[in-house]
């Protein structure tokens, strides 16, 4: 059970979604202590991994917690990504396969 549910927090994080420690204790019928357990487990497998472009962070506005990236790496939401792509499209300034790498 602690397996799946670590796996779930970790990929509800790359998700980009919010987590909410109290509502996250509820869903998975564990104690608030529990899922900062959790937390911390993933705090401490991103800090041993080699390109350390991650890391967990509390949003003291939201209190909930998220995955944010280092300053070497970029979080782009998917609009963002759209919008990028859109623009490098129509300014014609690369190969159709340089478009494609960078697409």
């Amino acid at each position: 059970m602690k397996d799946m549910r670590l796996l779930e927090l970790y990929n509800r994080l790359l998700r980009n979604d919010d987590i909410d420690i109290e509502e996250y204790a509820k869903e998975n019928k564990v104690s608030t202590r529990t899922v900062e357990r959790d937390i911390k487990c993933i705090r401490k497998f991103l800090a041993n991994n080699e390109n350390q472009t991650r890391e967990v962070i509390c949003n003291s506005k939201k209190k909930k917690y998220q995955l944010t990236y280092t300053e070497d790496s970029v979080n782009l939401t998917k609009s963002e990504i759209l919008a990028i792509s859109k623009i490098l499209l129509a300014s014609r300034a690369f190969l159709k396969e340089e478009l494609e790498e960078l697409l």
